[in-house]
């Protein structure tokens, strides 16, 4: 689910000017996931 998620939004993005963005966009997407699953 997380690995569907990064790539619909990397054809969005298209390229990642640094690791560091990456890194926030992955913890991002995990801190939604774990809130969603809390509910």
């Amino acid at each position: 689910r997380l690995n569907e998620e990064i790539r619909r939004r990397e054809k969005v993005i298209r390229i990642f000017p640094n690791e560091a963005s990456v890194l926030r966009l992955i913890g991002a997407l995990l801190h939604n996931i774990m809130k969603m699953d809390n509910r």
